[in-house]
Order: structure tokens, then sequence, then C-alpha cells
């Protein structure tokens, strides 16, 4: 397997999957899948997701782990939701552990079951600095993703966005990962926006395919 962050580096174009580790769905599913698309070599690593839409699902790290023992490189996301700073250093020092070093640091969905009981330590402009910090401090490898949202009409909404990618980039976010969205004049936008401030890291755009109920 080559490492995400060489793959990245290289400025090679490339493709990586969201693995949804949601509780509906057999972890052994969601293993069978990234077997498969392990084979493929255009795919850059796998997005394991932590929670997704706020719903209970599996483990994130224990998924990832299995994940990357098919052929996959796994890039773990951590979130801020019911995490304080101590919970989150713990689990980014399992990652450290295990070799995972590839975090996708957001600010995560609300939690459907927890309403309005949910706690937010800190935000995703914090989570990534913070990540960053203890990746100088103790020398481990973190690739950090970030995300990043264009879809926005408001100008107030949209410049936010972008302050917040910068505010990320700053102490050492590696990459940006676009939230999804089906409007191709704001990726546009984005790249125009990005080339204009001379901000050279790369983004990754997110495209979902629609299943029939979806577009529903």
């Amino acid at each position: 397997m080559k490492a995400l962050a060489e793959r990245v580096k290289s400025g090679q174009f490339l493709y990586m999957t969201e693995l949804v580790a949601s509780g509906l769905k057999r972890e052994a599913q969601v293993l069978e899948i990234a077997s498969k698309l392990a084979m493929i070599p255009e795919i850059a690593g796998g997005s394991i997701t932590s929670y997704a839409g706020g719903a209970l699902g599996q483990d994130s790290i224990r998924v990832g782990t299995a994940v990357r023992a098919r052929g996959l490189v796994p890039n773990v996301h951590q979130t801020c939701v019911g995490q304080d700073r101590k919970t989150i250093d713990r689990i980014l020092n399992q990652l450290a552990a295990l070799e995972m070093h590839n975090i996708f640091a957001i600010s995560g969905d609300w939690p459907k079951a927890a309403q309005r009981t949910a706690v937010f330590d800190i935000d995703s402009v914090q989570l990534a600095a913070h990540i960053a910090e203890l990746r100088a401090r103790t020398g481990t490898p973190f690739f950090i993703s970030c995300a990043v949202s264009p879809f926005k009409y408001q100008r107030e909404d949209l410049l936010y966005q972008y302050l917040k990618l910068e505010k990320k980039i700053a102490p050492g976010a590696n990459m940006a990962i676009t939230q999804v969205g089906w409007d191709a004049t704001k990726f546009v936008e984005l790249k125009r926006y990005l080339d204009e401030r001379g901000i050279t890291t790369p983004v990754l755009g997110n495209v979902f395919v629609l299943s029939r109920s979806a577009a529903e």
C-alpha cells in the first residue's frame, strides 16, 4: 500500500471512497467492499465514517484497522461530537500506536438520539490545529484532511466557509475535501478562490451518486 500522503503529494489525479460503517450495515459487508476497492489502483484510500448522519455506527478505528488489513488505506474520521480534548487525545494516541496516520478532522453530525445533550468541546478548526500541534510535538506523521462546503449562496455564509478552510490550512491541514453538493459551478468557484489566494493545498471534490430513493 502506498501512503495517502505520498499519493496526494505526487499531484496525480486520485480517488478516495467513503465507507459508511453504519449500524444498519454489517461490518463484514463493509470489509467485503473494502477488499474489492483495494484492487482498484486509482483509489488512494477509504474514508471511514464516524456515526455518519448522527446515527449509530461501528467503531471507526476498529473498522479502519480491518480495512487496512484488506489492503485499503484508511482515512479515519475524527469528529468533535461528545468528546472533550482528553478523549480526543486518547483517540489520537490510539491511532498513532496503530500507525493509522490519516485523519479527517471534522465537526461531525449532531447525534439523532442525543437531541440537545450533545457536547462540542472544540470545533473542526480547533481540532485540525490540535492534531497539527500534536504532530509537531511528537513527530507522529499525521496526514490531516479537513472539510469545506462551497455550496453556500449567501455571500457571508460562503466567505465564512472559506475563512474556516484557511484557518484549518494555516496550522497544518494537508488536504481538503468538499462537502457533498450538486452545483458544478461551486467547485469552479472554490478553485478560483484558492488560486487567487495562492493556496496550493490539494482539494478533493465530493461526488455522491444518488440512488433512486435518495433522489426522490
